[in-house]
């Protein structure tokens, strides 16, 4: 990545695991995302916090994903540090979407 493509983020699906809620004909799912923020900078993780708390800040905002989800939570953050023509850190950002489908219908 170029020093022109930085600050940048990169939002990709890590797992998705079901659990079959025995009560109800349901599957209880466990997405868990992670969004990487990419900065460049003399110390890079300050660098990336204002981005950081904008970021969770609004994948905070609605829970629900508009009725979609049933919840959402932190799960956790982890850091990488690179040399380059500029210090570059890559934060790491995991997210866990709970949500819920039919057992024989994952549209419902």
């Amino acid at each position: 990545m170029s020093r022109g493509e930085s600050p940048a983020l990169v939002v990709e699906p890590l797992t998705d695991t079901p659990v079959q809620n025995t009560a109800l004909p349901t599957l209880d799912w466990t997405l868990r995302v992670r969004i990487s923020v990419i900065v460049r900078a003399t110390v890079p993780d300050q660098s990336a916090d204002e981005i950081i708390e904008s970021l969770h800040a609004k994948v905070m905002a609605d829970l629900t994903l508009g009725g979609k989800a049933i919840d959402i939570q932190p799960a956790q953050t982890s850091f990488n540090f690179f040399e380059a023509d500029q210090p570059a850190g890559i934060v790491f950002c995991e997210y866990e979407i709970r949500y819920r489908t039919e057992v024989d219908d994952l549209t419902q």
